[in-house]
């Protein structure tokens, strides 16, 4: 059996998301399908979250260094790393 899995799931799983809360799973989700947002952008997005469920899953993600927020708006910490050449190769496959 093969299962694919998106870029964005791959990702996830080796920053350790799946690890997290399902609260916390949806912020992120949020914030990386919907682009950064304020918290209170972030609950509105998700309505059937309470705001202390809320607001504790955003502390705890900020406290671990997933969720950087730069005055008020939260962004999702995804480090990226490249190998030198990358750019080039991809540029290259750009123009086939």
């Amino acid at each position: 059996m093969v299962r694919s899995l998106s870029r964005q799931a791959i990702t996830a799983g080796l920053t350790g998301l799946l690890d997290r809360t399902a609260t916390e799973r949806r912020i992120i989700e949020s914030l990386l399908r919907d682009g950064p947002g304020t918290a209170e952008e972030v609950g509105a997005r998700l309505p059937t979250i309470d705001a202390a469920s809320l607001a504790a899953s955003i502390a705890l993600l900020t406290r671990d260094g997933a969720v950087k927020d730069s005055d008020g708006i939260m962004t999702v910490v995804l480090q990226r790393s490249t190998k030198t050449g990358a750019r080039d190769l991809l540029d290259r496959l750009g123009d086939l």
